[in-house]
């Protein structure tokens, strides 16, 4: 009996190892893009930001040799993604190291269990059939708080930077193609700007293209016309 329970014992110390070892030489790399699109709809009676995300990676800037991911409001739930055109599943990770990314992730608070964004991993499928560019098409939605009023009496709601509302470049300036469709009697401010709207009998459109800078990322926020 006892030299069973040894042998358990030595097989689950084995296996802890292996496990740890996996977990330190894992290398992940954040998706980075030039240019994100971005098709939202944002629906009231749910209080919730459906979106849909297409953004183009060329080949050359991916390994085979990393693992892929981004980070992502903690809240949000996909419906699909697409790479190349083929539907992927991701995965979480859990216990994540500045570390375990190339190059070393700067903000370890991102990495926090109790961080509003979590990262997850993204297969990149087949590589070798990959094409020159690879186009990622992400659906997903994410919970919006209720409204608030302030001091002012103006009411409003919104995403923050640190929930990362979609998953944006952290290492160099991209542009963002932003459409939002929502109810009337809405304004949509990106960071400090009032975003053109167009309004029809039951809907208001708002478009607009802007720069995201790594060092000063925008929110994005819903007031009451």
């Amino acid at each position: 009996m006892r030299r069973m329970i040894f042998l358990l014992l030595a097989i689950l110390a084995c296996a802890i190892g292996l496990r740890a070892a996996e977990a330190d030489s894992l290398d992940f790399k954040l998706l980075a893009a030039e240019t994100y699109s971005l098709d939202m709809f944002y629906s009231s009676e749910l209080q919730r930001m459906y979106v849909q995300l297409d953004f183009d990676i060329p080949k050359s800037a991916l390994s085979p040799d990393y693992r892929y991911g981004a980070f992502l409001d903690a809240d949000a739930v996909f419906q699909s993604i697409e790479v190349a055109g083929n539907y992927e599943n991701h995965y979480r990770v859990k216990n994540l190291e500045p570390e375990n990314f190339a190059p070393p992730q700067p903000q370890a608070a991102w990495l926090d269990e109790k961080a509003p964004a979590r990262f997850f991993g993204l297969p990149l499928g087949d590589w070798q059939s990959l094409p020159q560019k690879v186009h990622f098409r992400f659906w997903y939605y994410t919970s919006v708080d209720p409204f608030t009023t302030d001091s002012r009496g103006v009411a409003s709601t919104g995403l923050e930077p640190d929930r990362f509302w979609y998953p944006r470049n952290t290492g160099a300036a991209s542009t963002v193609q932003l459409k939002l469709t929502t109810t009337p009697y809405m304004v949509l401010r990106i960071g400090e700007n009032s975003v053109t709207r167009t309004d029809s009998q039951y809907s208001r459109v708002h478009e607009t293209t802007f720069t995201e800078n790594p060092a000063e990322p925008v929110a994005l926020r819903l007031i009451r016309d």
